[in-house]
């Protein structure tokens, strides 16, 4: 594994380092069996100073982050399911889809998503890597490709121009290439076609210290900046923007092909000029985030020591929590459990400190003082969740900063 000495995307050698954890499990690689040696990976940012592209600094196959075990289901939380249910019913109105219109999630998982959809009133596929996922959707009658979106996935399936609506919210952050997943984007998509992204915003995981989103499959950290001059390398326009509160801060985008009708709205020109107020244009902006990043461990870890004779215990083992724990040191000493939902990834152990995952249903049956809450986003759902099983458990936040409910 080596780093990389040019932009992915401009090719740019004017890159610089700012953000370092120096090694890193791949998150969502789960040890099945305690005794598993341990794999750990270089992990750390760069930015681009020609087109502002933020990227992991370090080359990894993603066949070693999306493998057969992969473990994440978007259908195991309430949250995304309202989301996309949300979404569905917004999209059909906003760009006026009618019958026979081609609908495609790229990177679409369970197909909770796509669910939503009519599926004897429009054309409908996902595309998905993993296969478990995968073939749940399939199992629910979903068509779905387990495959990597790329401009020849377009070529091979014969898809030019044949895409109504494209759909890759929460996804475009995970695409090793992302000018060739644009390019196939571009190629698929109808004249008057629109492409819908979601997207954790830079500019609040630096602001809010959201270091623990950094994970080898998050290849890519977006800007409006950025992802303005990529599109229009092929051909594409951003024509709205809609702010959203998932993941600490989100950006839901509106693109088509630059010739559409889809006229540019203020919205975009002021998400820009909001980037650069902060200062996302210099580098000074981004290299805070490291000391931000200590500061949030050396105030856990504290915690941990003033707190020896507790019980304490995590709820959800994501990606963003397993990064949190390995920063911090913090071990099966510290943290007996974590708890999570997702059914591949029960009776395993998190990468790094070993940790064993449990069912949450195991929780009422446990004697736990405080309950540290990784998935910091989905933290309203989690925190009604665990009070229905156990009233006297209190709570940690760890990030922005450390909080106790």
């Amino acid at each position: 594994m080596t780093d990389i000495t040019q932009c992915k995307s401009c090719k740019s050698k004017s890159i610089e380092v700012f953000f370092d954890f120096g090694k890193m499990p791949i998150v969502n690689n789960l040890l099945i069996k305690k005794k598993e040696k341990n794999k750990f990976f270089p992990l750390g940012l760069i930015l681009c100073k020609k087109c502002y592209f933020v990227q992991t600094k370090n080359k990894l196959d993603p066949k070693k982050c999306f493998n057969k075990n992969y473990p994440y289901f978007s259908s195991t939380s309430k949250f995304w399911l309202n989301h996309a249910k949300d979404y569905c019913k917004k999209i059909e109105k906003k760009i006026k889809l009618k019958k026979g219109d081609q609908i495609v999630e790229l990177a679409s998982n369970d197909g909770y998503l796509l669910k939503n959809f009519d599926k004897e009133k429009y054309r409908i596929f996902g595309v998905e890597p993993t296969k478990p996922a995968a073939d749940i959707a399939i199992r629910d009658g979903i068509k779905t490709y387990n495959d990597f979106f790329s401009s020849s996935f377009v070529k091979k399936k014969k898809l030019k121009k044949t895409s109504k609506l494209i759909i890759a919210n929460n996804v475009f952050a995970h695409v090793p290439n992302i000018n060739d997943f644009t390019k196939g984007v571009h190629e698929m998509m109808e004249d008057e076609g629109v492409f819908t992204i979601e997207f954790q915003h830079l500019l609040n995981m630096l602001k809010f210290s959201q270091f623990d989103t950094v994970y080898h499959e998050h290849y890519s950290y977006l800007s409006i900046i950025f992802l303005k001059n990529l599109f229009k390398k092929y051909d594409l326009k951003i024509w709205k923007i809609e702010k959203l509160n998932t993941h600490g801060g989100s950006l839901r985008v509106y693109v088509s092909k630059k010739k559409s009708n889809y006229k540019i709205q203020p919205s975009v020109k002021k998400i820009i000029n909001e980037e650069i107020l902060f200062g996302l244009k210099k580098i000074k902006t981004y290299k805070k985030l490291q000391n931000d990043a200590k500061e949030i461990k050396n105030n856990l870890v504290e915690f941990f020591d003033k707190n020896q004779d507790k019980e304490i215990h995590a709820y959800g083992a994501a990606a963003k929590g397993i990064i949190l724990l390995n920063y911090c040191g913090i071990t099966d000493k510290k943290i007996k459990y974590i708890y999570d939902a997702g059914k591949l990834k029960i009776n395993k152990y998190i990468g790094g400190p070993k940790i064993k995952i449990l069912q949450p249903n195991k929780i009422k049956n446990k004697k736990i003082d405080y309950m540290l809450i990784l998935p910091w986003n989905l933290k309203k759902e989690i925190m009604q969740y665990i009070r229905k099983k156990n009233k006297k458990i209190k709570f940690i936040i760890a990030i922005p900063k450390l909080e106790i409910f």
